[in-house]
């Protein structure tokens, strides 16, 4: 459980004087840190799924506390800041609250989600859109145990900072259900084939010597003439994405994971993965540049499906769908509020401490943003397109996208490589500044 959720649930136990107090400078902040931890400790209004995440809660915040005042490790730096974000959260929290007409008294009930949630909020878990956690709730809040509010906590530094990102996922998770059957063919072929054309490539570039790779059976390749009868075949191909012969003793990896090379002085198996002799960065630099034909593939395919692509991922970002997917009979009994709250903070390697205004985008406002873009472009289609100036300024093994209807963007993507490239890429998403007009200017609730 992150540290700025334990402080958020903490925070909102306190009052704004005392929230002005915690913000002087680094002592103050600690002394905030250990009366939150007093409270966690001692009182029931911050309900953890089990008492071993409660401990280990403690133990998390603990350590805030013992690091020395004048050293500002980078690590203890995070911790500070994440403590900080706590109170900026808290703040937004209380008047999300206020807003539906709810007093956030010091007799309010924090319930911590993580892995596992409190017995007493357990109707409000979801699983839909194939996804276990798709109520993402970092923490719910009630002051009468009959309106609650789930939150899904995000933190920045500046306001002027680019949001944090609202999902990071396999792309392929996203994808669940059997109308994405023919998609995800379509995707994980083009994926196939892109990895498998730059393993032959590899080849001719001088990064794997024909010689040192098996043939279907096990064999080493002795000839041009035989590495090309192989790098043809439909089974050569197979092989050569997936690996299963390959030699172990020089490769540790499928071959489109190959770090080093032929002529690197630490071969195929170093870890290094900078340099003209490193194939991962040769590799790292085709998956950056804003031509590459894999993600020309990935969005054209995806356009192919715009509206149920685009349908799917605006509800697992955004949570669209939460309400209609919640237990009937329990929404009969309770009032349930979801919002993004975005707490605001930071502590500098000197110790100079700034708390920002938060954020809040209530579940109901984003629906609100979305007929009136629904309203407004009727009869345009969604859109999958590349960020050209993001994707040229970009050295990251993946593809800057936006998420388009008519001439209004909606989200703005990510679709990245962290680890092997056999496994599927991330997807990372965030809120566009023009959706976040569209919701400032005609919605309620945002702020």
């Amino acid at each position: 459980m992150e540290i700025s959720e334990l402080t958020t649930a903490a925070a909102l136990l306190f009052d704004n004087k005392e929230y002005k107090a915690a913000v002087k400078d680094i002592p103050s902040l600690k002394a905030f840190t250990d009366d939150a931890i007093k409270k966690i400790t001692t009182c029931n209004n911050i309900v953890f799924g089990s008492e071993a995440t409660k401990k280990q809660s403690i133990q998390d915040l603990t350590l805030v506390i013992k690091e020395k005042d004048d050293i500002y490790s980078n690590e203890n730096i995070k911790k500070l800041k994440d403590v900080l974000v706590g109170i900026s959260a808290a703040k937004e929290i209380k008047i999300l609250m206020a807003k539906c007409k709810v007093r956030a008294t010091k007799n309010v009930k924090i319930y911590m989600t993580g892995g596992i949630w409190p017995k007493e909020i357990i109707k409000f878990k979801v699983n839909a859109s194939g996804m276990e956690d798709y109520n993402s709730s970092d923490i719910m809040v009630s002051e009468d145990n009959k309106t609650f509010f789930g939150i899904s906590l995000k933190k920045k530094t500046r306001v002027q900072e680019d949001d944090p990102t609202l999902i990071n996922k396999a792309f392929n998770t996203l994808l669940i259900g059997d109308e994405f059957k023919e998609l995800k063919e379509e995707l994980d072929q083009a994926r196939i084939n892109f990895f498998t054309d730059l393993v032959i490539e590899s080849v001719d570039k001088g990064f794997i010597n024909y010689t040192d790779i098996n043939d279907t059976n096990g064999k080493k390749i002795k000839t041009k003439a035989e590495w090309k009868r192989f790098s043809t075949s439909q089974a050569g191909r197979n092989e050569l994405y997936l690996s299963k012969k390959k030699d172990k003793n020089l490769f540790e990896y499928r071959y489109i994971d190959t770090k080093g090379s032929a002529s690197h002085p630490e071969g195929y198996k170093t870890d290094k993965t900078t340099g003209d002799k490193s194939m991962r960065q040769w590799v790292n630099k085709k998956l950056a540049h804003k031509d590459c034909s894999l993600w020309e593939n990935f969005v054209s395919i995806m356009n192919e499906h715009s509206e149920l692509f685009a349908d799917k991922l605006i509800d697992i970002i955004l949570k669209t769908n939460l309400y209609q997917s919640m237990d009937a009979e329990t929404l009969k009994k309770y009032d349930f509020d979801f919002a993004l709250v975005t707490g605001v903070a930071n502590v500098t390697k000197k110790g100079l401490i700034s708390l920002g205004k938060g954020s809040t985008i209530p579940l109901g406002t984003t629906l609100c943003g979305l007929k009136r873009i629904e309203k407004k472009y009727k009869r345009a289609q969604f859109k999958v397109k590349v960020d050209e100036i993001k994707q040229s300024a970009s050295e990251l093994a993946g593809v800057s996208m936006v998420l388009d209807k008519g001439n209004l963007t909606i989200l703005n993507l990510v679709l990245r490589y962290k680890g092997h490239f056999t496994v599927q890429p991330s997807f990372l998403a965030t809120i566009d500044n023009d959706f976040k007009n569209i919701m400032k200017k005609e919605c309620t609730g945002y702020r």
